[in-house]
């Protein structure tokens, strides 16, 4: 594919800049892509895909280096702060498209929120 010379600056290395990036790229726009950071970090938080995102990364022709890695979550947690209720919820289900209808995540975290 021929290269396109236009001008694009994609502020930020995040997972929408480099999609984006990646996106321009197959169709021929070379991207700058800008970082502050020096370098990869760890915030302590998790990285979830929802079913959208991961139809997303599967046009992007990644999902299945990311399948590989990291498990569809089985069930969800979601703990009220103010009382201490923990819910349930469980997502064990599949649509007919398959794994793009699953929600994966990155990394498991226990983080104290300071409350």
């Amino acid at each position: 594919m021929e290269t396109v010379e236009k001008d694009v600056v994609i502020i930020g290395a995040g997972i929408a800049g480099l999609a984006t990036a990646l996106a321009l790229k197959r169709l021929g726009i070379k991207p700058l892509v800008l970082e502050k950071s020096d370098g990869l970090r760890g915030t302590g938080a998790a990285i979830n895909f929802a079913p959208n995102a991961w139809l997303a990364l599967d046009a992007l022709g990644v999902s299945h280096k990311l399948a590989s890695i990291y498990d569809p979550v089985k069930r969800l947690f979601v703990t009220n702060l103010r009382t201490g209720a923990t819910q349930e919820t469980s997502l064990a289900g599949k649509s007919e498209n398959g794994s793009g209808s699953q929600i994966h995540t990155s990394q498991k975290v226990t983080r104290d929120l300071g409350r």
